[in-house]
Formats: C-alpha cells, sequence, structure tokens
C-alpha cells in the first residue's frame, strides 16, 4: 500500500521523491503482519506504467510514520509512478545500463512557479499566484538543481517542486520543476542515429542543464 499520511510524517524525505520503507519490511523473512516488500535500499519502478525511477530509502520503524507493510510516497513521488492515494502497487529494482551508455549529455527542465495552495492551503491561501511575477536567479537554481539532481535517473515528464531565493532578496519561491528533454547523445551524434529515442538517462557531473519557462506564460516567473 502506498501512505499518503505517513509520507507527510517523513518530511524532507518524502518531499525530495523518495520511497520510505520500514527496516523490517526490506529483511528477507520479515515477520508478519507485513510481507518482504524490498529487500535493499536502492532504484525501483513501479509497476504502474510509469517511467520515473525513485530511490527507496530505509528507517527505523519507531516514531518514523511509516507503518508496517507499507511503503511512504510523497505526492511528486506519487504522481511521477501514476499512483494514487492508498493504492496497491509492486515496486520492482531497476536495472541501470551501464553509465557509459546510460549517463545523460544534456537535459532541458521546464520551470514555473509552484500554485501557492502547495504552501498555503493550511493557512486559507485560495491555490492561486501571489501577485506580480517573482525573478529567479538563474544561477544559483542551476546551482541547486545540480546538486539535487546528481547520480539521479530522470524520465521526461518527471515533476518535482524546489524552491529558489528571489533575485530581490525576498522570501524562497516554491517553484514547479518538469523534465521536458533528455539525452545521452550529443547533438552531432542524435543526426547520425535515426532511429534515437531518449526517455531517460542518469544525471552525471557534466551533464548540461537547461532551463526553460513554462510555454505560453502565465508562469508566474520570470528567469
Amino acid at each position: 500500500g502506498v501512505g499518503e499520511e505517513a509520507a507527510r510524517a517523513l518530511g524532507a524525505l518524502a518531499e525530495a521523491g523518495h520511497a520510505v520503507v520500514r527496516r523490517e519490511d526490506c529483511e528477507c523473512g520479515a515477520a508478519p503482519p507485513a510481507p518482504c516488500l524490498v529487500h535493499r535500499a536502492g532504484e525501483k519502478l513501479s509497476s504502474a506504467g510509469s517511467d520515473a525511477v525513485v530511490k527507496c530509502v530505509h528507517v527505523e520503524g519507531g516514531g518514523s510514520g511509516v507503518p508496517r507493510g507499507c511503503v511512504a510516497l510523497g505526492e511528486a513521488a506519487r504522481y511521477n509512478l501514476r499512483l494514487a492515494a492508498d493504492q496497491v502497487a509492486t515496486l520492482a529494482v531497476f536495472s541501470a545500463p551501464p553509465r557509459h551508455e546510460f549517463g545523460l549529455v544534456d537535459a532541458t527542465v521546464e520551470v514555473s512557479r509552484a500554485a501557492a495552495h502547495t504552501h498555503d492551503r493550511a493557512e486559507g491561501g485560495d491555490g492561486g499566484f501571489a501577485a506580480g511575477d517573482v525573478q529567479v536567479d538563474v544561477g544559483e537554481l542551476a546551482k541547486s538543481l545540480h546538486r539535487r539532481l546528481f547520480d539521479r535517473v530522470l524520465a521526461v515528464g518527471e515533476l518535482m517542486l524546489c524552491e529558489a531565493g528571489d533575485a530581490a532578496a525576498g522570501p524562497p519561491t516554491l517553484l514547479r520543476v518538469r523534465v521536458a528533454e533528455v539525452n545521452t547523445l550529443g547533438e552531432d551524434e542524435r543526426e547520425e542515429e535515426p532511429c534515437y529515442h531518449c526517455f531517460r538517462g542518469r544525471f552525471q557531473e557534466a551533464t548540461a542543464l537547461r532551463m526553460i519557462e513554462k510555454p505560453g506564460g502565465g508562469s508566474g516567473l520570470r528567469l
């Protein structure tokens, strides 16, 4: 099962897009009432037909907020894995191709301002954008995303949330980042491969990151 309430209790782990499971459930021969869900930490795929890959993290049971027999996922991870709250699904080990074949040469992400309800709904917000566009420091955002994405498997269409400081030294702005394109081959190599298609790969230190604003405007953001 997938527990949304437990994911909220885990805070940063869930917000980072991880799947979180109690260590007792990950050991071979786990005792009832929980079956053996995952044998070790690592990258996982879901059975729901998504290309996204999530990292499974073990936590100690006491006070973790994760019930026995459940995997805790935050909102972004559930969206990326195409899972509804409390949906039953299988998480399988992801076996990545060799790094030299799977490493990303470049990745393009679409950046927009996240709807205010993500932070303000509990405070009575209406779910819209705050008045006026926000300008974000592109250099600082790029550094932040490089740190966050390093060694992660990115899939086209994947969503994540991150915070960025306002260029005018205002409060942090919550951003919605969507993976728009990934490439394991350079532009010249792609031209020589007429059947080339790439939908996911591993973000490396040398991966070039391109950021674009959400097409059509209305993103509430200026890069």
